[in-house]
């Protein structure tokens, strides 16, 4: 099924290629097509956009839809979901923002059960 998602042409804005110290490869699927999404221009601009907007709501699930339409199951599991929200955090330290709390419930239907919250 074709949606919007599969119009836009993720490409990382980062430099680096690796996450140091990170123990999920982006050398793997879906690995690299997370990086590719959460650091292109348009994963800061839904970065920018759910902390703005939902400021007390995990910025991961900003993603939720995309990942499910372009990787399906695979982009939900533990290491991925972890790696998801390293890359997220990396993004918005980049962008000058902040951590303000971490283990935050996700209160409404989600893959994610607990997230972070951040401030720009």
């Amino acid at each position: 099924m074709k949606s919007i998602y599969s119009e836009i042409t993720f490409k990382s804005c980062l430099t680096e290629s690796e996450a140091e110290g990170f123990p999920v490869s982006e050398r793997t699927e879906p690995a690299l097509t997370i990086y590719n999404i959460v650091t292109s221009l348009e994963g800061h601009l839904m970065i920018r956009t759910a902390i703005k907007m939902a400021p007390g709501v995990p910025t991961a699930v900003a993603f939720e839809e995309v990942f499910e339409k372009l990787i399906g199951d695979a982009a939900f599991t533990n290491d991925m979901k972890q790696y998801t929200g390293f890359l997220i955090r990396r993004v918005v330290e980049r962008m000058g923002g902040n951590h303000v709390e971490k283990g935050v419930s996700i209160k409404r239907a989600s893959r994610y059960t607990r997230g972070s919250i951040y401030s720009l």
